[in-house]
């Protein structure tokens, strides 16, 4: 029973080794990974694996793993409030654009930004 709510949970196992708080907090945990696939469905939008292989899917999986998390690790520490699914279309827009990282997360909406210093790798090409 769920003593917040007042709601009764039944928990389904055929293992007789498990207590039924072990079984809880196995649903529980499972529960995490159901919703950690769904936001990676819903955010980054995979509709078809690019290849079938194990090692292509598993590549995949691992990247879009990375990505959720680097997404969330940048979601936390800015001070702007982000929603993830906010935060994640924002990339996609501004992927491409040269834009200070920590402007794009705190001041999204300031239009008035200074260039990012110049990287000495670049100079090279000037």
């Amino acid at each position: 029973m769920d003593k917040e709510t007042n709601r009764w949970f039944e928990f389904l196992t055929n293992s007789k080794e498990l207590s039924t708080t072990e079984v809880a907090e196995l649903y529980r945990e499972r529960w995490q990974i159901e919703l950690f696939f769904t936001r990676i469905k819903q955010n980054l939008v995979i509709k078809s694996f690019v290849g079938t292989t194990e090692n292509a899917v598993m590549t995949q999986i691992w990247t879009a793993a990375i990505a959720i998390l680097l997404l969330e690790l940048m979601r936390r520490r800015s001070t702007y409030k982000w929603t993830f699914c906010r935060l994640a279309r924002y990339f996609k827009l501004n992927l491409m654009t040269c834009k200070s990282l920590l402007h794009l997360l705190n001041q999204p909406d300031n239009k008035d930004w200074k260039e990012p210093p110049k990287l000495i790798q670049l100079s090279l090409f000037d």
